[in-house]
């Protein structure tokens, strides 16, 4: 262990006479000159893309992760007027992470119509196949009887990484029934 320690400190290019120059150093105690360059920017992000949506004020929050729950609950304030906003950021947005947070709004308005855009979005192969996937998994969310639920079963054979999350759901809803159950 000390030819380790020895080896670090050769290859490192300490120099000992200059270390052994400062003094002893104290028992249980150890001595580090490192200096870090590191700069945080805690400035906010800009967010230069304009949509042109009646929403666009609320739809900026949406781009940060910090800021977008706040985002979301003006939106949920708003309801089904703004889901055209939504689908906007989802289709033009060039940010993955607005189009998440706007794929997360449209789930927790969570009503009829905001169920359509999310099965709109899952089948618009225009869109990218992550941000499908998010809304697939939206749909799964949205469910909250078992027969919503095995409407959506077949999203597994498109969204593989879906299987779990619909058995658990599945699971939650039928108080211990698994996927395979379900399906026979």
């Amino acid at each position: 262990m000390m030819y380790v320690a020895l080896v670090g400190l050769l290859i490192s290019g300490c120099d000992h006479k200059k270390d052994l120059d400062k003094g002893p150093i104290p028992k249980n105690t150890t001595q580090s000159q490192t200096q870090t360059k590191t700069k945080i920017n805690t400035t906010a992000v800009q967010v230069d893309e304009k949509l042109g949506t009646p929403h666009d004020k609320e739809i900026a929050l949406l781009y940060v992760s910090n800021t977008a729950q706040d985002g979301i609950k003006a939106l949920l304030k708003i309801g089904d007027p703004s889901l055209e906003s939504l689908k906007t950021v989802v289709e033009k947005s060039s940010s993955a992470v607005a189009k998440g947070w706007a794929i997360q709004a449209i789930a927790q308005i969570n009503s009829p119509k905001s169920t359509e855009l999310l099965k709109e979005i899952e089948k618009n192969t225009a869109i990218e196949n992550l941000i499908r996937n998010w809304a697939a998994a939206a749909l799964i969310q949205q469910c909250s009887t078992k027969e919503a639920l095995l409407e959506h079963i077949d999203l597994i054979q498109t969204y593989p990484s879906l299987e779990r999350p619909i058995g658990m759901k599945l699971e939650r809803l039928e108080g211990g029934l698994n996927s395979l159950q379900a399906l026979e």
